[in-house]
């Protein structure tokens, strides 16, 4: 019963900001039904509800996009790769995440440190294996330009 209060409460909060959010350190007031003392709570045991509440529609959208593409990223990997080692990591990555995403439903696991660094771990061994040189980031810019750079604020061509 505590937790439908709070579902409520949080969904209430969360419709009069539905598409931006309240913002990452908003926090709301909330009735115990069993105390009935009012407190300040800055959590919603649903990890779903959280995400609405402070980082509202957008921002959902993005955080169920991100966890799909992730599982199916793992799921991709165990099917392709030949190598067992490898098949399993991208497994265990794909499992991993489809557990978190399922007991999102009653907790807020995905907002906490051992278990986001955890699937962050999965997740980066598993980009690290499926790497199809499409993504490269960069700091600075490749030895080619360099030249161009510094020529052309001594004011060369």
């Amino acid at each position: 019963m505590t937790r439908l209060a709070e579902y409520a409460d949080a969904i209430d909060h969360a419709s009069r900001a539905p598409w931006l959010g309240h913002g990452l350190g908003y926090t709301f007031l909330t009735r115990e039904p069993i105390g009935f003392t009012v407190m300040e709570q800055w959590f919603v045991h649903q990890n779903y509800l959280l995400v609405w509440l402070k980082q509202g529609l957008l921002g959902l959208a993005l955080f169920v996009w991100m966890l799909w593409a992730a599982a199916r990223l793992g799921w991709r990997g165990a099917r392709h790769h030949e190598d067992p080692w490898e098949s399993s990591w991208c497994a265990a990555a794909a499992a991993a995440t489809i557990f978190l995403m399922t007991l999102s439903l009653s907790n807020f696991h995905l907002d906490e440190v051992n278990p986001t660094f955890s699937l962050a771990l999965l997740w980066g061994g598993t980009m690290a294996l499926e790497n199809r040189g499409t993504l490269r980031l960069r700091w600075n810019a490749p030895v080619a330009f360099r030249g161009l750079e510094s020529s052309s604020a001594k004011g060369g061509p």
